[in-house]
């Protein structure tokens, strides 16, 4: 999966051989460079931290599992396609496990990491076919990010070769995030439907101001009849 004839492949598997001998929190990253047969002004040029490290190695797995996408009947409840995907995951990270048990460990809460692991769901989303995108995809990858930190604790303990324990509890936990998902999926669609409305609301009061039309938002316009001090336009007129 690393591409161990590039620089950052190196440092990525010399960081992960680091936190599989000791905690990653002992892990500095002048051992890293060191691991990886280079000087601290030469891994500067390709990472500038520890998290900038992991970071790439989450994009290295996002990509492993972007390239094998999930072979799924087009029946196949998103919820199946989404299991697939996720084991998928888990299975190319398995060669690492002993690193990432010792990474988990350390946890010292980093923004940047944070945002990785987000857009890491977002993109297992994708893969399996979820829209990712817009308010109802942020609220998507927010979940998912929690569904697969549960089960990324069971695998990282899980010892069977058929990973029976991490499987019953990504399903369980599939289960109710489908539950939870369709509820999400009704309120996003709720609030699309009323953004759309005030939108084309603020575009008819936008074209009145530049005389082009009548219709104003906070005003709509009648079918009926001009009273008698008013001209088509509902602008007041002199009596008499």
């Amino acid at each position: 999966m690393l591409d161990l004839s590039s620089e950052r492949g190196r440092v990525i598997q010399a960081a992960l051989k680091l936190a599989s001998e000791r905690p990653w929190k002992d892990v500095s990253i002048r051992d890293i460079a060191e691991a990886a047969g280079m000087s601290l002004a030469e891994l500067r040029k390709l990472f500038g931290s520890k998290t900038q490290v992991l970071t790439a190695y989450m994009r290295v797995v996002d990509d492993a599992v972007l390239a094998r996408p999930p072979k799924a009947d087009p029946t196949d409840a998103p919820r199946d396609v989404l299991f697939e995907v996720i084991m998928a995951r888990l299975d190319i990270m398995a060669e690492h496990k002993a690193a990432l048990q010792s990474i988990a460990q350390d946890t010292t809460f980093d923004s940047t990491l944070a945002r990785a692991f987000l857009n890491s769901q977002r993109w297992m989303l994708l893969a399996a076919g979820l829209d990712g995108d817009g308010p109802r995809g942020v609220l998507r990858s927010v979940g998912l990010s929690t569904l697969f930190g549960a089960v990324f604790q069971v695998w990282l303990q899980d010892d069977d070769p058929g990973q029976a324990k991490t499987m019953a509890a990504l399903d369980q936990r599939l289960r109710r995030g489908e539950s939870a998902m369709s509820g999400i999926d009704q309120v996003c669609g709720m609030v699309e439907r009323v953004t759309g409305l005030m939108r084309g609301g603020f575009r008819r009061t936008s074209r009145s101001r530049t005389g082009t039309d009548e219709t104003t938002f906070d005003e709509p316009a009648t079918n009926g009849p001009a009273g008698p001090g008013d001209d088509l336009n509902g602008s007041p007129q002199p009596a008499g």
